[in-house]
């Protein structure tokens, strides 16, 4: 949601994208320093908002139908996907990522996470 202009979804989209702006500028400030800033973009995720968002009144959420509709497709990602890649950047492999947005829509990323915890897992 960070690049994504969506009616009625302002301040979500705004800090989403200034935290990928602070991360970046963070990477760059403590270059050197062996801290690694890095942003994720986790994807549609299947979290207990999403359910909220499910179980809402159309009344106080009127774009309901369309979640409800992406979770039917079963295209909400369970939480362990997204919650490995924050254990890879949390260890020795996410030193590399210092200052990059990374997304778990990128099947490259995906893969490169599933291969180097599959040891730890």
């Amino acid at each position: 949601m960070a690049v994504k202009n969506l009616t009625g979804t302002s301040a979500y989209n705004s800090s989403k994208a200034g935290l990928e702006r602070f991360c970046g500028t963070l990477a760059e400030e403590l270059a050197g320093s062996g801290i690694v800033a890095a942003a994720l973009r986790p994807g549609k995720v299947d979290t207990a908002m999403q359910v909220e968002i499910r179980d809402s009144d159309p009344a106080q959420f009127p774009r309901g139908d369309e979640w409800r509709e992406v979770h039917r497709r079963g295209e909400l990602l369970p939480p362990e996907i997204p919650a490995r890649a924050i254990l890879w950047l949390a260890s020795h492999f996410g030193a590399a990522a210092n200052g990059h947005t990374l997304s778990m829509s990128d099947p490259d990323f995906r893969a490169r996470v599933e291969k180097d915890l599959e040891p730890y897992l």
